[in-house]
């Protein structure tokens, strides 16, 4: 074969190859956005799925097909295009729901529907790519090589795309790809081209006419609920290969950082207006109003994610995952001389900063730096950086850490390398406080206060039990870590806080047991007897034995929120 007939049949490889990869890539958006991002595993399956269907199908019409391999490659490519769209459709009209698989057995049905449907445009792309490598069959290495750079380019091409279009405008734009990859397989064909042609107009038309399908949104996501509210709006939108950030007001959002425990609404009045900023649908994150007199929520002060402000004062504060802003306005409550905030999303500053006078200009006060950058990369990337207050945020909602729905999810934010590298860019008398929601029955509290337990270790403290506080609401703890160890006064501070305000102590130095479960009563102080089990010798056996999977993560299995344990299952079948 001639080096030019090559070079025809590079450049619609290419763009096949990169139509497949950058459609995957964008499924990953759309049930990061409909569902839940932990199916992007499934998106992968998907095109494997397809691929070996189409590899199968070819192989059991070998015979048939030989001599005809240009004809399919031209009509996979000219299938494809329409496939793009019409799968994504018909994948939004499906209503599966994640969380009623264990409830509705139909469920089931409407996944394996949602999971072939998707599956059709990949067994295209595998059928033009085998056909375009049985048509040259001496050119192997070179078909492959477009095939490979073109999905090289598509995968770096979707996520440029992705800041300029909304998710749900993708396949529609891929669908154009396919089409020009098509027009070039047929231009020595008029037949071929007018199809093309009218291929063409057919999907202009219905993009200009009609436009994309929304994604569908789970009813079971937080942004579904607020927008049942009487009287909520959408204020702003705005979408990124991270995250859709969306911004809705209603006079009845209230989201605290857990509970606020002996608000006294007779002489502070009631919590500030707010708006909720969604990601993805979910992950509700308040943006609270604020003005320039720099007076922050006065609630903040009664949420146990007010403990490190207890045991300093004037604290540098860096704020890990600053979100609608919180945890800054925490700070900034407690007198803290700076506060860095650090965001992953840029996303985040853009829409508060849409509010306008709503939120104060929170990120562009001169006591307040935003910076955009992962926070532990961030304290990697400046080693001689060191903070009294380093505070880890509520990041995630409620609702998603109490379905288990990150329970597939790396994190790195929360491994014992992590924690001793926050433990290790902590002033001489800093603390690290972090907060999560508490589970019935007790896990995610338990495992964090373990992972400290080790990071303190791992960063050179010989007895973490002198380092250490633990306190918990009804529905959120916040655990203390501090350089040095708590001092009397430090630990005094800690006890009136926890008693002016109803949170229970789980551990402190000193601790009393009849100073424990006393305010939120449970069966029993689940919460002391594991802190006093991981701090003793018998740590191992008390890891073996829980019914979860209490085991403190690390760099090389990062799953913080994965607790599940198969042995544990008959007993939680026989109590359901």
């Amino acid at each position: 074969m001639s080096q030019s007939g090559r070079d025809r049949l590079a450049l619609p490889v290419a763009l096949i190859g990169a139509t497949g990869i950058a459609f995957e890539i964008s499924l990953v958006r759309v049930f990061s956005i409909a569902q839940w991002h932990h199916f992007a595993y499934m998106n992968i399956s998907m095109a494997l799925h397809g691929f070996a269907a189409s590899g199968t199908v070819l192989g059991l019409l070998a015979d048939r097909i030989q001599g005809r391999e240009d004809t399919l490659l031209r009509a996979g490519a000219f299938l494809l295009a329409p496939s793009l769209i019409a799968c994504y459709e018909i994948s939004q009209a499906i209503p599966f729901e994640t969380l009623q698989l264990a409830s509705r057995p139909g469920q089931w049905g409407l996944l394996l529907a949602t999971y072939l449907t998707l599956s059709i445009p990949f067994f295209l792309v595998s059928w033009c790519i085998a056909a375009a490598l049985l048509l040259r069959p001496g050119s192997v290495g070179s078909v492959y090589s477009a095939n490979m750079f073109g999905s090289g380019l598509g995968a770096l091409a979707v996520v440029l795309l992705l800041f300029a279009i909304p998710t749900a405008s993708v396949p529609y734009a891929l669908a154009f790809v396919a089409l020009a990859a098509f027009a070039l397989l047929a231009r020595s064909d008029r037949r071929w081209l007018g199809a093309a042609l009218v291929l063409a107009t057919g999907l202009a038309g219905l993009v200009a006419l009609r436009g994309p399908v929304p994604v569908r949104l789970s009813e079971y996501k937080s942004l579904s609920y607020a927008m049942q509210l009487p009287d909520a709006r959408i204020v702003t939108e705005s979408e990124s290969p991270l995250s859709r950030l969306t911004v809705v007001r209603s006079s009845l959002i209230r989201e605290t950082p857990g509970q606020v425990s002996g608000y006294p609404f007779e002489r502070l009045g009631p919590f500030p207006e707010q708006a909720g900023l969604f990601f993805d649908g979910g992950g509700a994150s308040p943006v609270h109003r604020f003005d320039d007199s720099g007076q922050s929520p006065a609630f903040l002060e009664y949420v146990t994610g007010a403990l490190p402000y207890q045991v300093t004062r004037r604290p540098r504060v860096l704020v890990v995952g600053s979100g609608g802003g919180t945890e800054v306005l925490n700070a900034l409550r407690h007198g803290a001389s700076r506060v860095t905030a650090v965001e992953l999303d840029p996303g985040v500053p853009r829409a508060i900063e849409r509010l306008g006078d709503f939120a104060g200009d929170l990120y562009g006060r001169p006591d307040v730096e935003l910076v955009l950058a992962e926070g532990r990369g961030y304290l990697e990337a400046n080693p001689d950086q060191t903070f009294d207050v380093i505070q880890i945020a509520l990041l995630d909602a409620f609702a998603a850490s109490a379905a288990g729905v990150h329970a597939l999810s790396e994190s790195y934010l929360y491994t014992v390398e992590a924690l001793a590298l926050y433990i290790r860019r902590l002033s001489g008398n800093g603390v690290l406080s972090i907060t999560r929601w508490l589970k019935t029955p007790p896990r995610d509290a338990i495992k964090l206060f373990a992972t400290a337990v080790a990071a303190a270790r791992s960063a050179g403290i010989g007895e973490p039990a002198d380092h250490l506080a633990l306190i918990r609401s009804w529905n959120s703890a916040t655990l203390l870590v501090s350089r040095s160890p708590l001092d009397p006064e430090q630990i005094d501070a800690i006890r009136a806080f926890t008693e002016s305000r109803g949170f229970d102590i789980a551990w402190l130095p000193g601790l009393d047991p009849e100073e424990v479960n006393r305010f939120t009563v449970l069966p029993e102080p689940a919460y002391h007897q594991a802190a006093v089990a991981v701090l003793s010798t018998r740590a191992e056996e008390f890891f073996r034995d829980y019914p979860f999977d209490v085991r403190p993560p690390t760099d090389d299995r990062p799953y913080f929120f994965r607790f599940f344990r198969w042995r544990s299952l008959p007993a939680m079948v026989s109590s359901a």
